[in-house]
This record gives structure tokens, C-alpha cells and sequence, in this order.
């Protein structure tokens, strides 16, 4: 196998940690794609749901939290043995990250306005009109923010077995598709700059 080829193969291993769709048949433009959308997800579950529920009490809330995401994560979806647990867990983990999901739309809107080659007003407007495109109440808010933000279109044609969940995708039609390393960085730096905006925020509020 060739370099180029097993760097591929190596992306597509990864990313297929990071999200729930079949990776063996994306090109190295679509791995960069599903990694930022999982950046984008994961700063609502991973950062500003946790502080949310903190701020709003204390340690109970963020034990809360972590235990229906962890529920949520291991058996959300649908089973005929978890049926019932599992379709508790993940309406729990929606009404939960409800609110941390809109405010991740705006930090990420925030962050984006003062980045250099960003945009928040295309973070604002893309994550309002397309939050819905990503299945459940949540996670359309902050990816759709996220392409927005740094200006490319994100998700695309995605499959889980034979099946195409969407072919649509996230962004300003006139945005070229995320694709290169620049691409991935951009969405890195703007997570992590949100990222401290909200522990500050957090910071202030609990002073």
C-alpha cells in the first residue's frame, strides 16, 4: 500500500472513533469533514453542557449530565433490548443539551466575529436556518455554526450501511467544501476560542 493509502486508511480508523457513520468509503476531504463536525458537536456535549449545568447546580448538575451522556452514548439508539432504557436516555440527553446547544451557536457566532478569516454573521444566519438539516433538536446548531464560521460547507453525502442518511449539506451554497488541513485548523482554533469564552463566562457568573 502506498503512503497515500495508508495515511487514508489511518483517517478513516480515526474518524471512525470520533462519529456514527460508515468511514470505508470516504476520501480525505469527507474524514476532515466528519472530524470538524464532531468538533463542532463535542464543544456543545463535551465543554458548554457541562458548565451550563454547573453554573446552574453545582456538582449534582454536572454528575447529571455526564450520566445520562453516558447512557445516551452506550445505548441511545435503537435496540430491541434497550428499547425503553435507551429511548429514555437520549430524549433525556436532548432536553439536557437544549439550551447548552443554542448557546454553543452563539459562541461559536461570537468567536467567529473576531477570528481572522471567520465570519459571524455566516455563523449566525447559516446555524439559524440550518440547524434542522442534522437529525435531533441539537447538534445542527453548532455544526451548522461551525460552517458558517469558518466559511465551507460541511457533511455531505452520509451513509450508515447501504442506506444515504442525508446527501445534503451545511453551509452558504456558495462556500467551497471543507476539505484541506486549513480547513481543520480554522475549526480547531474557533472550538478552542470558544472553548475559553465559555469557561469565562462560566467563570463570571459564578463569582
Amino acid at each position: 500500500m502506498d503512503v497515500a493509502g495508508s495515511r487514508l486508511d489511518a483517517a478513516r480508523s480515526a474518524v471512525g472513533r470520533l462519529v456514527g457513520r460508515d468511514t470505508d468509503r470516504m476520501d480525505e476531504a469527507a474524514c476532515r469533514r466528519a472530524a470538524i463536525e464532531s468538533l463542532a458537536e463535542n464543544l456543545t456535549d463535551g465543554l458548554t453542557s457541562p458548565l451550563v449545568w454547573y453554573v446552574a447546580a453545582g456538582l449534582p448538575g454536572v454528575v447529571l449530565f455526564k450520566l445520562v451522556s453516558t447512557v445516551d452514548s452506550m445505548i441511545g439508539h435503537k435496540t430491541d433490548r434497550y428499547l425503553r432504557l435507551g429511548w429514555f436516555g437520549a430524549r433525556s440527553d436532548d432536553v439536557l443539551n437544549y439550551v447548552p446547544a443554542r448557546l454553543t451557536w452563539l459562541l461559536i457566532a461570537l468567536t467567529a466575529a473576531v477570528l481572522p478569516g471567520t465570519s459571524g454573521l455566516k455563523a449566525l444566519r447559516i446555524g439559524w436556518k440550518q440547524h434542522a438539516v442534522v437529525p435531533g433538536p441539537n447538534p445542527g446548531w453548532s455544526e451548522a455554526a461551525m460552517a458558517g464560521a469558518i466559511r465551507r460547507r460541511l457533511c455531505g453525502p452520509i451513509r450508515l450501511g447501504d442506506d444515504v442518511v442525508t446527501d445534503r449539506w451545511l453551509g452558504d451554497p456558495a462556500d467551497p467544501q471543507a476539505r484541506s488541513s486549513a480547513d481543520y485548523r480554522r475549526a480547531r482554533q474557533t472550538v478552542m476560542v470558544a472553548s475559553l469564552l465559555a469557561a469565562l463566562l462560566a467563570a463570571g457568573l459564578l463569582s
